[in-house]
């Protein structure tokens, strides 16, 4: 069940191997959309838009220095889209029935890539940062340190928190943004996760719903990725 207010949008995505890995360990979901790392490309772009009133855009960082973090961060994608599609056919026309279907999301697929290490006898993990667009009103989300950002009347404003030991060091006032840059301290509190499975990992970030408006911006940002949006009305 949708909203009536439907929403004309452009989105792209763009990701590349790098030059650290032979596999790309990041993966993106475009309203459907997610990319394949069997693909021989070093290089994928993908572009949208469409008029609706239900989008959902997310990313998955593979955790640096883990095993496997191409398969961490597909499962995260593929387990997304199966969400996406039961929010078109059952949700009841409000955003927070999206929410609550998001966190059973995250529950299931912390526990599918648990699995994952236990069948590879190996740590792997992803981060994850979603947006969710319904009706009219946009909600963001993140584990880990993949992030979303805001762009409006040319400022830059950052949706959401990094789950770091770096990131809660500045809160505290220990160590400054300079300082960030150059600090080893920027360990994953939350992830989804394939070595633990306590509720502090699934703890996640979603901000308060806010309203859409035209020429509204959306960028989100890992290394080797990012996806762009563009409110048209």
């Amino acid at each position: 069940m949708y909203s009536e207010k439907n929403i004309i949008l452009r989105a792209s995505a763009a990701t590349n191997v790098g030059f650290v890995r032979s596999i790309n360990e990041d993966n993106f979901y475009l309203n459907g959309i997610y990319f394949s790392p069997s693909t021989t490309e070093k290089t994928v772009l993908f572009d949208i838009n469409e008029a609706d009133s239900f989008f959902l855009f997310a990313v998955s960082d593979g955790m640096g220095g883990e095993a496997f973090g191409d398969k961490a961060s597909l499962t995260a994608m593929l387990e997304l889209k199966k969400a996406h599609n039961f929010i078109k056919n059952n949700n009841n026309g409000n955003i927070e029935g999206c929410v609550n279907r998001i966190n059973s999301y995250i529950k299931n697929t912390n526990n599918l890539i648990y699995n994952l290490g236990v069948e590879y006898g190996a740590r792997t993990g992803a981060t994850f940062a979603a947006l969710l667009i319904y009706g009219g009103q946009a909600k963001a989300l993140n584990l880990g340190d993949s992030r979303i950002y805001h762009v409006r009347d040319n400022e830059i404003i950052r949706l959401t928190k990094d789950h770091t030991e770096a990131e809660r060091l500045i809160r505290l006032g220990i160590l400054s943004l300079k300082k960030h840059r150059t600090a080893q301290v920027n360990t994953c509190f939350t992830s989804f996760s394939a070595y633990l499975r306590k509720k502090e990992l699934l703890k996640r970030t979603f901000r308060k719903a806010f309203l859409l408006k035209r020429g509204m911006y959306f960028f989100f940002a890992l290394t080797a990725l990012q996806i762009w949006l563009k409110m048209s009305s």
